[in-house]
């Protein structure tokens, strides 16, 4: 029995590193079936520690599926067992996951509140990874909720403990996007400068400038670096090109191009409600909304923007 317990372990923790090995190449739907494999093994044969690595890596691939409502569960499990056993490492990783759903809901009041414990928890770790994670992640909930002295704070804090080229560009990009909203662009460009130098983060590092030229009602150049950015990139995730889509339809619109403006926004895919996260689908409403304002189509406007306040409303009712 202690033998057949020992190979189900060992069958256990090989396919949840299979898993994982598919979930980091992006093959999600890859990674379902050896952790469900091992879950199954699990619940045969009790091993808390190989149990709470397959919770956080179901919990991660729930989260990379945008599937928020089957993240909390495994992501709290995984936590337990870490803080219990004080694997510090583990109880971040699956922190994170946990905070990171409660903000993509909507609900920040929790968010919030388990990323101070989050921040509590890695600061006895003496961990500067996971000092860095928590701290981001904790600025990206104030940054939704656009309390963005709050954000920029957690950034700079993340990007002062950044040990590597790569951890340096991440936290300046996180630091330039939070500054060209509080209008200190110049002090914005520099970190956006700084982050390029990470050619993967080029597609973002493109829609934040073009979103900081929008924000100073430069929508000439806006438009210009949309499509070059899109042209570029042609690779990059689906949920970048369309932010890029619809910040040409927005540009297009105060440039008074209001058939290409109204052309775009027809074609313009807003975020699955099942899966976006309430920021997403808000914003979406709002540009529908400046689009038709631009344009002097005032009623569509209006009906555009109470739709946004309906989504507000109701995640207000979820807070």
């Amino acid at each position: 029995m202690a033998r057949d317990n020992q190979l189900g372990s060992w069958a256990a923790a090989a396919l949840v590193r299979l898993a994982n090995a598919q979930r980091f190449q992006g093959h999600l739907n890859d990674a379902e079936q050896p952790l469900q494999e091992a879950m199954q093994i699990l619940r045969q044969s009790s091993q808390p520690r190989i149990e709470a690595l397959a919770n956080s890596t179901l919990a991660s691939l729930m989260s990379q599926e945008h599937l928020w409502d089957k993240v909390a569960e495994p992501a709290q499990a995984a936590l337990d067992y870490y803080k219990k056993n004080g694997f510090s490492e583990g109880a971040t990783g699956a922190g994170v996951l946990l905070v990171r759903t409660e903000r993509d809901k909507g609900r920040y009041k929790q968010a919030l509140e388990d990323g101070n414990t989050l921040l509590s928890l890695v600061g006895q770790s003496g961990l500067p990874a996971s000092e860095i994670q928590a701290e981001e992640t904790v600025g990206t909930v104030y940054l939704a909720l656009e309390q963005y002295p709050d954000a920029l704070a957690h950034f700079q804090r993340a990007e002062r403990l950044a040990n590597t080229d790569r951890l340096r560009s991440y936290e300046a990009f996180d630091c330039g996007t939070t500054l060209w909203r509080l209008g200190r662009y110049a002090e914005s460009e520099a970190m956006i400068e700084r982050a390029s130098a990470d050619s993967t983060l080029l597609p973002s590092v493109g829609e934040s400038r073009v979103e900081s030229l929008l924000s100073q009602q430069k929508y000439g150049p806006a438009l210009k670096l949309a499509q070059q950015v899109i042209a570029r990139s042609p690779d990059m995730v689906a949920d970048r090109k369309l932010d890029l889509e619809q910040d040409e339809v927005v540009a297009e619109a105060h440039l008074r191009m209001k058939p290409q403006a109204l052309a775009g926004l027809a074609a313009y895919v807003a975020p699955d409600p099942t899966n976006a996260n309430p920021a997403d689908e808000a914003q979406a409403k709002l540009a529908a909304a400046e689009v038709y304002l631009a344009t002097g189509m005032n009623q569509q406007a209006r009906d555009a923007a109470n739709r946004e306040r309906h989504v507000a409303f109701s995640q207000d009712r979820m807070r």
